[in-house]
């Protein structure tokens, strides 16, 4: 490996360098550990250390920080660069991921040491912008926080968000500015989020979702409650806290493409049935309609999160539908005229299409 081909480049085996860092740092916090109860916590033995199983980030929760020099935080700023610098939690990094080599590869050098704004041998000619923006690489700043996203608490909102692939797409400057403050005082400091300041007139604690109602009832959507699941979600996690800055960052998980400029109160986001249409638009025809933008925004979610009821194998026999909404008990003449009034109202209302019942 690159890590061995580096010790022996110095006159060092593997073998020595493992033992004498591991076992003199196990050494020296022992006696520490031992007055607390936790003899097993820097163990000295060979088969303590050599049980052929890969420890786990919580497992390794209580190891303290090897010290190499490193700054606990620092501005990642890159000469010539044209974006600011980034203000970097080296410390919390280091306790959530596995090793070193999570980041830096088995040399463990800086990122600027093989990578530059144009690319170079060393690093595969991978220039800089690229080394930490790649989404899909786990050794990218970015794909290190898409893998994140991926998880089971983030997925409900981030499954459906596209991942922002820098070189095609270009993200808006809005969301560079989030990383590239060029300051690091006050960086790693986010206050909670909190709804104690929506205004219940903007944000219902329940919605009832009707328009397209036929054979079932009104879907009772607990607006609120979901809205505070995610927050506490997001206060939990030192990823999240960072990058969801306001409550319209939560809103927009549901109420996506829409941006708080273009709005023309603050905080009304426009109704799914504002951008989705009812039936197929002859000219759109690859466009979600609204009744598979409600089901694939809800029973996805569902999915990603683990959450058993109204996910997509929740669905008892004979009734796939009735853990978000009743079963109708009218004659099926009746729904349909009252569906096609509703529709018609609703359309009339917003301006969604030119449909109309037969």
């Amino acid at each position: 490996t690159l890590a061995t081909q580096a010790a022996a480049q110095k006159g060092l085996s593997m073998q020595r360098v493992s033992h004498q860092q591991c076992l003199n740092c196990h050494l020296q916090y022992q006696d520490e550990y031992l007055k607390k109860g936790e003899k097993d916590a820097v163990p000295t033995e060979c088969i303590k250390c050599h049980t052929g199983e890969y420890r786990t980030v919580a497992q390794l929760e209580k190891v303290p920080r090897p010290d190499r020099d490193q700054p606990q935080r620092k501005l990642i700023d890159i000469k010539d660069a044209k974006l600011k610098g980034v203000p970097f939690d080296h410390d919390s990094h280091q306790t959530a991921l596995k090793t070193c080599r999570s980041c830096h590869h088995e040399t463990l050098k800086a990122c600027k040491d093989c990578h530059n704004l144009t690319g170079k041998p060393e690093g595969n000619y991978i220039n800089i912008a690229r080394a930490y923006h790649d989404p899909f690489s786990p050794f990218s700043c970015q794909g290190c926080h898409n893998m994140k996203k991926a998880e089971k608490d983030c997925a409900g909102c981030h499954h459906f968000i596209p991942v922002a692939e820098i070189d095609s797409l270009g993200p808006g400057k809005e969301s560079c500015a989030v990383c590239h403050s060029g300051e690091i005082k006050g960086a790693f400091s986010r206050p909670a989020l909190s709804v104690a300041g929506l205004d219940p007139q903007k944000v219902p604690n329940k919605v009832k979702v009707d328009v397209l109602q036929r054979e079932y009832e009104p879907s009772e959507f607990p607006h609120l409650d979901i809205i505070k699941k995610l927050v506490d979600i997001s206060n939990k996690s030192k990823l999240a806290n960072y990058f969801h800055r306001d409550m319209q960052t939560m809103c927009e998980g549901c109420h996506h493409r829409s941006q708080t400029s273009a709005e023309m109160k603050k905080d009304t986001p426009p109704n799914c049935r504002n951008c989705h249409a009812i039936t197929p638009e002859p000219r759109s025809l690859s466009k979600t309609t609204l009744l598979s933008a409600y089901h694939r925004q809800c029973i996805g979610c569902h999915d990603k999160m683990g959450i058993e009821k109204g996910s997509s194998t929740a669905f008892k026999e004979g009734d796939r539908c009735g853990a978000c909404h009743k079963k109708k008990t009218d004659g099926p003449m009746e729904i349909t005229e009252l569906k096609n009034e509703n529709v018609v109202r609703q359309n009339t209302k917003n301006i969604l299409n030119v449909w109309r019942p037969k």
